[in-house]
């Protein structure tokens, strides 16, 4: 890293130095890229942290197994849903989100 020195200047003399200057418009434009870079990387990296999209909740899942279980489709035990009517799943699930929403 270098040292450096910062200076505050009005927005007119900076506008000044980079109308006349290549070497400080490229500098302050290389300067300025970096660190966007740095704040796009930083995001992605917090954004790559979060789950991409949050799952439903168990309460919403159990009131959706027990939809489906009173209409025949499906069986809960232990660790297990088991199906016994495929077709009735599969037709219950048009309907479904209205009925888990007003349960």
């Amino acid at each position: 890293m270098h040292a450096c020195r910062i200076r505050l200047l009005p927005a007119e003399a900076l506008r000044e130095l980079l109308h006349e200057l290549p070497a400080v418009r490229d500098h302050v434009l290389r300067h300025v890229a970096a660190q966007v870079n740095r704040d796009r990387r930083a995001r992605i990296r917090v954004a790559a942290s979060r789950p991409a999209t949050p799952g439903p909740s168990r309460v919403t899942v159990n009131r959706a197994l027990r939809v489906l279980a009173a209409a025949g489709a499906v069986r809960t035990e232990p660790g297990a849903v088991v199906v016994l009517d495929p077709f009735r799943l599969a037709a219950a699930g048009g309907a479904l989100d209205e009925r888990v929403r007003n349960h």
